[in-house]
């Protein structure tokens, strides 16, 4: 049984017979806040929430995931909880760099060609830069728009 707590650097381990005391090393990462109101299961979509006693709802999940390791499921084949995570940051008991470290994870499958939010090419850049440099007339561009009106009323009688 691994800690899952690895994104801050705890790599401890425990037997599988070692329930219990893999469950009370996983309540101290929480200090004296103690565990989340609401956290998820690592391997599937189960949902814990607590409706007061959280340190039972911990219990809980971590019995829950102790099933699945049972059932053969792999920690390289677990998901972080979002839920514990960003828990643990809005308590201040992770590092900005550690909460970024611990969402980094995707189950969206590898696509190749795909770029960051906001990339722009060389030529969308160009494209921008020039546009900044137009010089525009208004008043031009207003007489333009009124002799395009009366072309399109001169031509429907």
């Amino acid at each position: 049984l691994d800690c899952e707590f690895g994104f801050v650097g705890c790599g401890l381990s425990f037997h599988p017979d070692g329930i219990d005391e893999w469950i009370s090393h996983s309540s101290t990462h929480f200090y004296s806040f103690g565990p989340p109101p609401t956290t998820a299961c690592i391997f599937c979509d189960t949902l814990f929430e607590s409706g007061g006693d959280r340190v039972r709802t911990w219990k809980n999940r971590m019995r829950h995931i102790a099933d699945h390791y049972r059932q053969l499921s792999r920690r390289s084949d677990a998901r972080p909880d979002f839920w514990t995570i960003e828990y643990m940051r809005m308590k201040r008991i992770i590092t900005q760099e550690d909460y970024k470290s611990a969402i980094r994870h995707t189950e969206r499958p590898y696509c190749d060609g795909l770029v960051p939010f906001g990339y722009e090419t060389k030529g969308m850049r160009t494209k921008q830069e020039r546009s900044l440099r137009e010089v525009h007339d208004a008043h031009k561009e207003e007489r333009y728009r009124l002799r395009q009106r009366r072309e399109v009323k001169g031509k429907g009688r």
